[in-house]
C-alpha cells in the first residue's frame, strides 16, 4: 500500500470522496466529471481501513492500458486501466470481480481530450477505441498510470514539432501531471527524480552483473542512456526547467557515470575501447564496403564530383584532386595523339620531299604587303585539321577542361567580381559611349544634307528631334545605371582598392552628354545626385595622365599596359585578384533577388542601346551612298544591305522590349524606362514610314 499512497491525490474531490468499503459498487460504475476526479476517486482508495483492502499489482500497458490491480478483504478483486485513445481523449476501464474471479460488475468511462466526461458504457473492456500506443520508457518507477502519461506527452512533443499534435490533449496532461507534482511534494528537480535515478542504477548494474560482453554492455548502455535523454527532454518541457541547467545536469551525470563504469571494469574499458578505435574501426569499415560494394564503388568514383558540384560556389579547391586526374589523363592521351600524328607528319614529308624533288618548294608564297599576304598570315581553323575536324563532344571535354582550370586559378568571388568589371564598370559605358557618338556623327551628316537638298527639310529635321531624343534616353539610362550601382561605379563606401580613369569611364561620358544637352535644351532637369557625378568625373579627369598617344596613354593610366607583357594573365589576376574578390562583395550588397533583377533590367538597355548604334551607324551609311554619284550602286547596297539590316534591328528592338514588358513595365515600381523605351521605338517605325515615302523609290530600285 506504501506504492500506491505515494501516488498523491490530483483534486479536492478526493477528500470527499465516501470510503471504498461502503460505496465500491457505485464506484465501479459511475461516471466522474473529469478524468482528474475519476483518478482522485480511485486513488482514495488507498484510505481504506487496514486489512480491508491490498494491492495486488501495477500493470504497464497490458494491450494499451496501464493501472492496478486491488484485492479486498472480503475476495473482491477491482482491475483499474487508463489508456489515451488513438482518435483522442481517454479511457478508463473499471471491472469489480467476485472471489471467484468473475466478472460482477465492468464499465469503460471515456473522457475528451480537455478531461470532461463523454459517456459511460457497460460493454466489454475491449470496446472503448482504439488505445494509442506509445514507446514505454521508465518514467515513472512508482506510477504507471503516472509514466505512462509521461510516455504519452514524449510521443505527443515530437508530433507538435511535426504538425500533428493534439495540443488540448496535451495541455490537460500537463495540467494534471504539474498538479500531481505540487501536491506530492516531491519537487521537479532531476536528481531527485525516481526515474532518472533509477535508469543511472540500471546502468550501474549491466557493468556490476559482468555477463555481457564489452561491446554488449556498450550497445545496452546506450539505449539506456538515449532512454533516459528522452526522459530529460519531456521533464525538462513537463515542467518548463531551463534548457541549459537541464542539459548541464545530464551532462555532469552521464560523466559521472561513466567513470564509476570504469572504476568496476577499468581492464574491460581499457581493451574495448583500445580495441574499438583503431582496429575496430578497419573491421567496421570493411564490413560496410563489403556489403554495399556496389555502392562503395558508385561512391569512389562520382563522390569527388558530386562534392565538387554541390561545394563549389564556396570551396574553389574542391575539383582539385579530380582536375588532376583528368588532365593526367588528357596530357597522357594528347602526348599519345601528337607522337601518331608526329610520325604521319614525318612519313608525308617524306614522300612530298621525294615527289618534288630536294631543296624545292611548292607554291611560291604571296608577296610581302599583298592582302593574300595578310590573309596567309592570319590563322584559320581550316589550316588547322585538329581544331576544324574535332567532334562536338571533344570541344565540350576541352571546355569542360577549360572550365577547371579557371575554377581552379580563381576563386567563386574573384571570377564573379572580374565579370562586375567587364560589366559594370567598363562595358555598358563604351557602349553607350559608342552610341552617343553614332548618333553625333550622324547629326552632322543630315546637318550637311539640310543645306544641299532643301526638299528633304521636313523629313531632314524630324531625323534631327529623333537624334536628340536618342541622346536624351542615353543620357538618362548611363545616370540612371550609375546610380543603381553606386559600390561599383562611383565607390560610393570607398572600399575599391584600385582606381584607374578607365574605371570610372561612365561619370566622364555623363559629364560629357550633360554639358552637350544643357547648350541645347533651357533648363534641362538633371538627377537629385548629378552633382556627385560631376564631382567624381572631375576627380576621375584629374587623375588622367597625359601622353602624345593612345599607347603611351595607356601605358601611364593603366596597370594592364604598364606591365612588361600585357597578355601576362597571371600578373594582371595577382593585382587584380583582391579588387574583384572586393567588386563581389560590392554588389552582392543588395539581396540575390534584386541582384538578378537589376541584372535583367540592365540587360535589356544595354541591348536598346547597341541597337540604338547600329541603327545609326545603319542610317548615317545610306545618307552617304544617296549622296553619291552612283545611284545604281546605292540602290543594291540599300536594298541587300542597309533595309534588311533596318528589319533585323526592328525586329530585335521590339521583340526584346516586348518580352520583359510585363514585368518592366508593370512590376518595377518608380521607374519610367518602358515609356521611354516605346518613345524610341515609336520614332523608329516613324522614320521608316518616313523613309519609304520620301526616300523611296530609288532610280533603279526594284
Amino acid at each position: 500500500m506504501e506504492t500506491l499512497l505515494a501516488t498523491p491525490a490530483l483534486a479536492p474531490a478526493i477528500e470527499a470522496a465516501p470510503r471504498a468499503s461502503e460505496t465500491l459498487p457505485a464506484f465501479a460504475t459511475e461516471l466522474a466529471p473529469t478524468l482528474e476526479a475519476e483518478l482522485a476517486s480511485f486513488l482514495n482508495l488507498a484510505d481504506a481501513p487496514a486489512g480491508e483492502i491490498r494491492w495486488v499489482g501495477r500493470v504497464e500497458r497490458q494491450n494499451g492500458f496501464s493501472g492496478f490491480d486491488l484485492e479486498l478483504a472480503f475476495g473482491a478483486r477491482l482491475e483499474f486501466r487508463f489508456a489515451p485513445l488513438f482518435q483522442g481523449g481517454f479511457a478508463v476501464l473499471k471491472t469489480l470481480k467476485d472471489g471467484t474471479g468473475a466478472r460482477t460488475i465492468g464499465r469503460v468511462h471515456h473522457f475528451e481530450a480537455d478531461g470532461s466526461a463523454r459517456w459511460s458504457t457497460p460493454e466489454s473492456p475491449s470496446a472503448p477505441g482504439e488505445p494509442l500506443y506509445v514507446g514505454l520508457g521508465t518514467m515513472d518507477p512508482d506510477c504507471p498510470v503516472t509514466s505512462h502519461l509521461l510516455n504519452y506527452l514524449s510521443h505527443e512533443y515530437s508530433e507538435l514539432a511535426k504538425g500533428r499534435g493534439r495540443p488540448s490533449q496535451v495541455g490537460a496532461i500537463e495540467g494534471f501531471l504539474r498538479a500531481q507534482a505540487k501536491r506530492s511534494g516531491r519537487g521537479t528537480k532531476l536528481g531527485e527524480n525516481a526515474a532518472f535515478r533509477l535508469l543511472g542504477r540500471r546502468i550501474l548494474e549491466i557493468e556490476k552483473q559482468g555477463v555481457l560482453t564489452w561491446e554488449e554492455a556498450q550497445a545496452a548502455i546506450s539505449l539506456l542512456l538515449a532512454e533516459r535523454r528522452e526522459f530529460v527532454r519531456t521533464w525538462r518541457r513537463l515542467h518548463r526547467l531551463s534548457a541549459w541547467r537541464s542539459s548541464l545536469a545530464g551532462w555532469l551525470e552521464d560523466r559521472w557515470l561513466f567513470l564509476r563504469r570504469v572504476r568496476l571494469q577499468p581492464e574491460a574499458y581499457l581493451k574495448g575501447m583500445g580495441w574499438r578505435y583503431t582496429i575496430g574501426l578497419l573491421i567496421v569499415f570493411f564490413k560496410t564496403v563489403r556489403s554495399n560494394i556496389g555502392y562503395s564503388i558508385a561512391l569512389a568514383i562520382y563522390g569527388p564530383f558530386t562534392f565538387y558540384f554541390i561545394t563549389q560556389p564556396l570551396n574553389p579547391h574542391a575539383m582539385w584532386a579530380v582536375g588532376k586526374v583528368r588532365a593526367a589523363y588528357l596530357s597522357g592521351t594528347e602526348n599519345l595523339k601528337s607522337l601518331t600524328e608526329g610520325l604521319a607528319a614525318v612519313a608525308a614529308s617524306s614522300v612530298a620531299v621525294a615527289h618534288n624533288g630536294a631543296g624545292k618548294s611548292g607554291d611560291p608564297a604571296p608577296a610581302a604587303g599583298t592582302p593574300a599576304a595578310a590573309g596567309s598570315e592570319f590563322p584559320l581553323s581550316a589550316q588547322h585539321p585538329e581544331v576544324d575536324r574535332q567532334s562536338w563532344t571533344d570541344r565540350m571535354s576541352n571546355f569542360k577542361a577549360m572550365q577547371i582550370g579557371y575554377e581552379e586559378n580563381l576563386q567563386f568571388s574573384a571570377r564573379m567580381g572580374r565579370l562586375e568589371q567587364m560589366e559594370t564598370q567598363l562595358n555598358f559605358p563604351l557602349i553607350a559611349s559608342g552610341a552617343w557618338q553614332e548618333i553625333s556623327r550622324y547629326e552632322s551628316s543630315v546637318s550637311s544634307r539640310l543645306a544641299a537638298q532643301p526638299a528633304l527639310a521636313e523629313y531632314l529635321k524630324q531625323e534631327l528631334r529623333d537624334a536628340l531624343v536618342a541622346k536624351l534616353y542615353l543620357w538618362e539610362r548611363l545616370t540612371r545605371f550609375i546610380s543603381d550601382h553606386p559600390y561599383i561605379v562611383m565607390d560610393q563606401s570607398k572600399e575599391q582598392t584600385y582606381h584607374d580613369p578607365y574605371l570610372g569611364q561612365a561619370l566622364l561620358t555623363v559629364r560629357g552628354m550633360t554639358q552637350e544637352l544643357a547648350t541645347r535644351i533651357e533648363g534641362l532637369a538633371l538627377p537629385h545626385d548629378y552633382r556627385k557625378m560631376e564631382k567624381l568625373a572631375l576627380a576621375i579627369a584629374k587623375s588622367r595622365n597625359a601622353g602624345s598617344g593612345v599607347l603611351e596613354r595607356l601605358s601611364r593610366n593603366s596597370k594592364l599596359f604598364s606591365q612588361k607583357d600585357r597578355f601576362d594573365g597571371n600578373e594582371l589576376r595577382s593585382t587584380m585578384k583582391r579588387e574583384w574578390e572586393i567588386l563581389f562583395l560590392l554588389q552582392n550588397k543588395a539581396q540575390e533577388a534584386s541582384n538578378f533583377g537589376l541584372q535583367t533590367y540592365t540587360w535589356s538597355v544595354r541591348n536598346a542601346i547597341w541597337i540604338l548604334q547600329s541603327l545609326y551607324s545603319a542610317k548615317r551609311r545610306e545618307l552617304e551612298l544617296l549622296a553619291g554619284d552612283s545611284s545604281a550602286q546605292a540602290t543594291q547596297e540599300i536594298a541587300r544591305e542597309i533595309e534588311p539590316y533596318y528589319e533585323g534591328l526592328y525586329h530585335l528592338m521590339t521583340l526584346e522590349f516586348t518580352s520583359i514588358l510585363p514585368e518592366l513595365g508593370g512590376r518595377l515600381a518608380n521607374d519610367i524606362e518602358a515609356a521611354q523605351r516605346r518613345k524610341i521605338l515609336e520614332g523608329f517605325e516613324r522614320f521608316l514610314t518616313a523613309r519609304e515615302k520620301i526616300l523611296l523609290p530609288l532610280p533603279g530600285r526594284k
